[in-house]
């Protein structure tokens, strides 16, 4: 499998583990020493631990959630995907949103560094 092949491959799991509340098989395409930026301009999330807490944090808010890729592309060990999603809370809440990741892999296919461009004041908003 080429590297590009690798990294498409890589986007679709992502999508897929979170759809699938997977967070082992989420955190396994990371690396152990990854770091992530998502959002962006928040705090970054250092290693398998914190990257896990941040699933924990973000999807624990939710019953469902359904996150798609409409367009994405791996060239290398770039790739980068244009997401919609809509996530809904035990009380019927629903909050619809779109964002941009972009992720850097290792030769070994793991993810070493991913930025996530979605706005945080949205999701906490419809929350509310």
């Amino acid at each position: 499998m080429s590297q590009s092949e690798t990294g498409r491959k890589v986007i679709e799991d992502y999508y897929a583990a979170i759809r699938d509340n997977d967070r082992e098989a989420w955190l396994s395409l990371f690396d152990e020493s990854a770091i992530t930026y998502c959002p962006v301009g928040e705090p970054a999330n250092h290693g398998e631990e914190a990257i896990g807490k941040f699933f924990d944090t973000l999807i624990g808010h939710f019953t469902k959630v359904e996150i798609y890729p409409n367009f994405y592309l791996a060239r290398g060990l770039h790739g980068s995907a244009h997401w919609n999603v809509m996530c809904e809370t035990a009380d019927g809440k629903r909050v619809e949103m779109e964002g941009l990741d972009s992720f850097l892999l290792d030769e070994d296919g793991k993810i070493v560094n991913m930025h996530g461009y979605w706005d945080p004041e949205e999701l906490l908003a419809a929350l509310s």
